[in-house]
């Protein structure tokens, strides 16, 4: 029995957002990809160090800034700001910088992304007028029709009041599960429910065509089929995974596939 795996990846989607029953088509950045985080490579016995596999980078891609490669796992694609940035890019890259280069990098890349730092207005101006209203749900609509629901969204009272703070419930009923919410994380988790919801497609597709998943990791497909398949089981896999929805139908998507006698990272 062989293993195939496919790890796919998404880089734009104009896709239908309807929040508060206000629809409009708008043009989303998907910023998965680009940059891919390897979880370890073991350098010697009992050590492991954190690489990175550049994929996209030069002057002309979106994942550049003056002194570091950054991408969506650094928070820049949802509205991480200068101070955290400097702390983020310690934590996840073990970048050393400063608040200045920080500030930068911030300002850089968000004037070179205009539409997804719109959507993130967008989201916080909805999400606004749900706490204002006292609205029991904040509903977000997503490119195939499933709603993400934030539950009994409210201005925290004792936050700065020219920045006013929103919180919300993720499970309705458990006050275990308030979060405070703005138009950056919105978009986070539109941008990954959107992905599940390809990946998800693919799976089925996988499924109806005779393929079976053996599981899923993130975004990594795992079949298993006989050794004398493997090779020719490739392309239909890659053909499935790469045939976007009908309401994804503008978004192009990408896949590496590997056939090896045992599941692997």
């Amino acid at each position: 029995m062989f293993c195939t795996t496919a790890s796919s990846w998404t880089r734009g989607l104009l896709q239908r957002l309807s929040v508060k029953n206000t629809a409009a088509k708008l043009l989303l950045i998907l910023l998965s990809g680009g940059l891919r985080a390897k979880r370890f490579l073991r350098a010697k016995q009992g050590a492991k160090q954190p690489v990175y596999d550049i994929v996209d980078a030069g002057p002309r891609h979106r994942f550049c800034t003056p002194f570091a490669v950054a991408h969506n796992c650094l928070g820049l694609g949802y509205g991480c700001g200068s101070k955290k940035f400097v702390t983020v890019a310690k934590a996840m890259a073990r970048l050393d910088i400063t608040l200045d280069e920080a500030k930068t990098a911030v300002d850089e890349y968000r004037a070179s992304n205009p539409l997804v730092t719109n959507r993130w207005r967008q989201h916080q101006f909805w999400l606004r007028v749900s706490a204002n209203h006292g609205d029991e749900t904040h509903e977000v609509e997503l490119g195939n029709g499933r709603v993400v629901r934030y539950f009994n969204p409210h201005v925290l009272p004792d936050g700065d009041p020219t920045r006013p703070e929103i919180a919300a419930n993720v499970v309705k009923g458990d006050a275990r599960q308030l979060r405070r919410f703005y138009g950056g994380k919105l978009t986070e988790n539109e941008t990954q429910a959107n992905a599940r919801n390809i990946l998800g497609g693919g799976i089925e597709g996988l499924e109806k065509a005779g393929v079976p998943v053996s599981f899923h990791v993130h975004d990594e497909v795992v079949c298993v089929v006989d050794e004398s398949q493997a090779k020719e089981a490739v392309p239909e896999i890659e053909r499935i995974l790469t045939t976007s929805a009908t309401w994804a139908h503008t978004c192009p998507l990408a896949v590496e596939t590997v056939v090896v006698p045992r599941y692997c990272k």
